[in-house]
């Protein structure tokens, strides 16, 4: 993958978050993802993340934890993330479904597509 070629976060995403729901802390936010925008996640690098179970969610989401640590340097809230991912996931009549976390190398929001349209947008955390 040419990430030199890969528009950065706020490129990608900067007009989506304008139109987004976001938690009273800033550390997520709900937004709809316009199919340009999909076309062009998909270059980056990604996860999927099986959101059919709780422990499953966790599992997965600890897995990319782990991953964006040891390679990036940057991680993200497990515990948050997947209790928010589960319950949308079921909020949104998802069920059984995952979710395809998409990341860039450097210290950006992972960009959490539910399904076609819909995303949650989580801010890194840098320990």
């Amino acid at each position: 993958m040419e990430s030199k070629n890969l528009p950065g976060f706020k490129e990608l995403m900067g007009r989506e978050l304008e139109r987004s729901i976001m938690d009273p802390t800033h550390v997520m936010a709900l937004v709809r993802v316009e199919e340009h925008v999909r076309e062009k996640l998909e270059g980056l690098e990604k996860m999927e993340i099986d959101l059919s179970t709780k422990s499953r969610t966790i599992t997965g989401l600890t897995e990319l934890a782990t991953l964006l640590k040891v390679k990036y340097g940057y991680t993200l809230d497990v515990e948050l993330v997947s209790s928010s991912l589960y319950h949308l996931s079921r909020g949104l009549n998802l069920y059984p479904c995952g979710a395809v976390a998409h990341y860039w190398p450097d210290a950006s929001p992972v960009v959490f597509l539910l399904d076609s349209e819909i995303a949650l947008v989580v801010a890194p955390r840098v320990e």
